[in-house]
């Protein structure tokens, strides 16, 4: 029985007999051990069983087998006898960076896209699965994977931005023995991302459309207000504006404009004698045969007929 260096590890030597079946004998005893720590010491114990060799001095390739099997245990999980045999060929295969999965997975989050970012790193541990990748080298991917992510924050200051910072700065070491460990954390930090992204963009969304109701609210009545000159104050572009407005309300921003004047003729029909000329400058429109073929489409009754039935009623 030997320790090894990493100090949660020793070997097992085993001297075997030549008429034995090396492979079923081996198997079998690791997975007893396994049964043994699991019932008694309520370990989780995975074992590495490197190649059966006749020659003395090749013990420590066999050690080297052994730990290089148990390190699969990243893929197979814990509790595991793992043969140094039945590991995969294409182990040693360098394994490119995903990049085009980092800029899928950092559009994702400015997006706020849940689904999107899971599936990106879903798609990277599936390869990582497929082609068996040296799990040191896979943590390394993942390791730099959170750095470019915690950088994509930038100056992002709020509170669950910097818990998931801090989270992204840890995750790698506390959950770097299993890939499927290591995908479900990066993937419940990435949501935790995602909604406060989210969050973000529905207060802008919100505050945006404040500005804009005041905005309409405050200058309906200037002819010469127009959609050009509506985006422009609030930032926006004008086909986004109205875009934006009418998603939110249902109209768009002219003919929201267009429903405020209306609203405020008849207001001075009913409560004033003022001229039908008066009424047209003071709610906003400038044409009058525009106007009164508006007012006669939306009531059915010209402007003075409107006046004469509310002032009976």
């Amino acid at each position: 029985l030997l320790r090894l260096p990493e100090g949660n590890a020793v070997a097992l030597v085993l001297n075997l007999k030549e008429t034995v079946d090396y492979d079923s004998e081996l198997a079998g005893f690791a997975e007893r051990m396994i049964g043994v720590y699991s019932q008694y010491f309520k370990y989780s114990l995975t074992a590495g069983i490197g190649s059966v060799y006749k020659d003395f001095t090749q013990l420590g390739l066999s050690l080297k087998e052994a730990e290089k099997a148990a390190r699969y245990r990243y893929y197979r999980g814990y509790g595991q006898a793992i043969a140094y045999k039945d590991i995969p060929s294409s182990w040693d295969v360098p394994f490119p960076y995903p990049a085009q999965h980092e800029q899928r997975l950092l559009h994702a989050l400015k997006q706020g896209n849940q689904a999107e970012a899971a599936q990106a790193i879903s798609e990277i541990a599936d390869e990582m699965r497929r082609l068996s990748v040296d799990p040191n080298a896979a943590r390394e991917v993942w390791k730099r994977l959170g750095g470019e992510i915690a950088r994509s924050l930038g100056d992002m200051n709020q509170m669950w931005v910097q818990h998931e910072r801090k989270a992204l700065e840890n995750f790698y070491d506390e959950a770097g023995e299993l890939l499927t460990e290591t995908e479900r954390r990066l993937t419940n930090i990435c949501a935790n991302l995602c909604e406060v992204v989210e969050g973000s963009k529905e207060s802008k969304n919100t505050a945006l459309l404040d500005q804009l109701m005041q905005l309409v609210h405050q200058r309906y009545t200037d002819n010469s207000i127009s959609l050009e000159i509506i985006a422009d104050e609030v930032g926006v572009s004008p086909s986004y504006a109205t875009r934006f407005f009418k998603d939110h309300t249902g109209f768009s921003l002219i003919q929201y404009i267009d429903k405020l004047r209306m609203d405020k003729a008849k207001e001075l029909l009913r409560t004033t004698d003022l001229k039908i000329s008066e009424i047209i400058e003071r709610s906003g429109y400038v044409d009058e045969a525009n106007f009164r073929r508006k007012f006669r489409n939306q009531e059915g009754i010209s402007p003075i007929k409107y006046r004469s039935i509310s002032r009976m009623e």
